[in-house]
């Protein structure tokens, strides 16, 4: 390298001798295959092919954008929360829901004090759970969203206790959900749902509300007796009560993080498959079965395909896709029973035009990248959704075509590039204002393209070795990005802190000037390519592959 002030400059020279035509072969993903071919009469004597990269480095503008935050930490936690058991009985009428949860907590330090996420709720009281069945009053004090339970004597390093809250929740404004008829829409059909990312699950229940934390879970739902409730894991139970509801018990035995805790009750039809004894069921609410079936057909398909290229088998015992109404989001890959918007249904006529595999394959993939495996902070969130959305057009290509997939990661790109505009940061950013402001561009298409780079500089063969070794090591765990990394390294060998320093932990992306020039007494094409983006501390000037 030769420094020229601050201009960096690199001169690479290739000489191919005697060629019809000159071929750059690759074992790339096809959509990024390129081959070049110099038809002429005559033969070239030789081509002699220069890159010249430069950057000129300046001071930064300030493009942060909603990342302006003194740098954050991966929370803090003095216990470890193991499981949490969480009883509600929901109110239609009232909008309101009566809750006890349950929580079996580990001490990493001596503890006296006990402080919990609660949001929005009225805590009534608070007991320490005996193992002989034994219940001590707890005092506390409950500033919204801080609960603070004080324990009657330090509890030992390392000794499991059981913690119970009894509290209330009227028309709350995040968490759980109620839909019901109004003026506009007299014949809405009446539901409720939870939807706890990023940091929604303290509005519905008292938790600590980390992604950095696993759990299993349960949850026992009393509803009328009309309606259903669905959420994660295996139903362990039904029961009838004298009242006229009915109390039904999901139970999941797998560790997953609290913002994946789901419920949803209405009223519901099943359309039903199953892969490799594993079911899928589908529910929509009454009257949209016919719908169901149009949208949801492929999921098999996505199931087995997903399985294989991951090389792990969907891990959970069964896979819902359950359509709620006013749901805000696309779908949410709450753990084994993904909720979707109702907009994802579409009728005969519609499905000539529109098509919901991509929303589907997205949530599905989610159930490996996301709950299987879960980012650790909210500033390591490419961890779920650029794989999400890099896995989901894996699918287009396997069902549609290298034509088609082709057109969709260019529009990935270029929807990328429009918020670049407007802000500019690294994928893994832990100066975020607040969590939903990771849910950008840069998560989703960006990390999705920096995927598929990774496939080409590694091959199909050593990529795949690696995404499944990261997938094995790393299963039932909330990871960083090093995780990843090393992963790879050891799957493969190869040292990539090059790549993922540039790619991964600063921002932006390469802007090239190419020019070239045919000399034909020499017979030489002389090619120049030069990086031009401003290099600054969020910028870096690429290697590229």
């Amino acid at each position: 390298m030769e420094t020229l002030g601050k201009i960096p400059v690199v001169s690479l020279v290739f000489l191919v001798a005697s060629l019809d035509y000159v071929e750059v072969p690759s074992s790339q993903p096809p959509a990024n295959r390129t081959t070049y071919q110099l038809t002429m009469k005559t033969k070239i004597a030789f081509v002699s092919f220069c890159v010249l990269i430069q950057a000129v480095v300046c001071s930064a503008e300030d493009r942060r954008g909603p990342f302006t935050h003194a740098r954050r930490s991966v929370r803090t936690r003095f216990v470890d929360q193991q499981h949490i058991s969480l009883q509600l009985t929901l109110d239609f009428e009232q909008q309101a829901f009566a809750g006890r949860v349950i929580h079996h907590l580990i001490p990493f330090q001596a503890l006296r004090e006990l402080t919990l996420d609660a949001a929005d709720m009225q805590v009534r009281a608070v007991q320490l759970l005996g193992a002989r069945g034994q219940k001590t009053e707890l005092k506390f004090t409950h500033q919204s969203p801080a609960l603070k339970i004080l324990l009657p004597a330090e509890q030992p390093i390392g000794q499991e206790f059981h913690v119970a809250i009894d509290y209330r929740v009227s028309k709350p404004k995040h968490g759980l959900h109620f839909v019901s008829p109004d003026k506009e829409e007299p014949g809405q059909q009446v539901m409720s749902w939870t939807q706890s990312e990023p940091e929604y699950a303290r509005y519905w229940f008292p938790c600590i509300d980390s992604p950095a934390d696993r759990v299993t879970s349960e949850t026992m739902v009393t509803v009328p007796a009309s309606f259903m409730v669905l959420s994660n894991g295996t139903r362990v139970a039904t029961r009838t009560n004298p009242n006229g509801t009915k109390t039904w018990h999901w139970k999941q035995v797998q560790s997953h993080v609290p913002y994946l805790i789901s419920v949803v009750a209405g009223d519901f039809e099943a359309f039903e498959q199953e892969w490799n004894g594993i079911p899928i069921t589908s529910y929509v609410p009454r009257g949209r079965l016919a719908d169901a079936e149009r949208s949801f057909v492929k999921t098999k398909a996505m199931m087995d395909f997903y399985s294989k290229k991951i090389g792990l088998k969907y891990p959970w015992p069964k896979y819902a896709q359950i359509c709620v109404d006013e749901y805000s989001w696309g779908g949410m890959e709450h753990t084994s029973a993904t909720t979707l918007n109702l907009g994802t249904l579409h009728d005969a006529r519609a499905h000539l035009d529109v098509s919901s595999d991509g929303l589907v394959a997205h949530e599905l993939v989610h159930q490996w990248f996301g709950d299987l495996m879960t980012c650790k902070d909210w500033g390591e969130l490419w961890l779920n959704e650029s794989f999400a959305t890099y896995f989901q057009t894996l699918w287009t290509e396997h069902d549609l075509g290298l034509d088609e997939v082709t057109w969709e990661r260019y529009q990935d790109g270029e929807s990328y590039k429009s918020e670049d505009k407007r802000y500019r940061r690294s994928l893994v950013n832990y100066h975020y204002n607040g969590p939903n402001n990771m849910f950008d561009r840069h998560s989703y298409p960006k990390g999705g393209r920096v995927l598929h780079m990774l496939r080409y500089v590694l091959g199909d063969e050593l990529f795949w070795r690696a995404v499944n070794r990261y997938v094995m090591v790393n299963k039932f765990r909330s990871v960083e990005t090093a995780d990843f990394r090393i992963a790879i390294e050891d799957a493969t060998g190869q040292g990539l802190n090059w790549f993922f320093d540039q790619w991964v932990h600063q921002g932006g992306h390469p802007d090239f000037d190419v020019a070239w020039t045919w000399n034909p007494e020499t017979k030489t094409v002389r090619v120049t390519v030069k990086q031009t983006q401003t290099v600054d501390d969020v910028t870096p000037l690429f290697r590229m592959p």
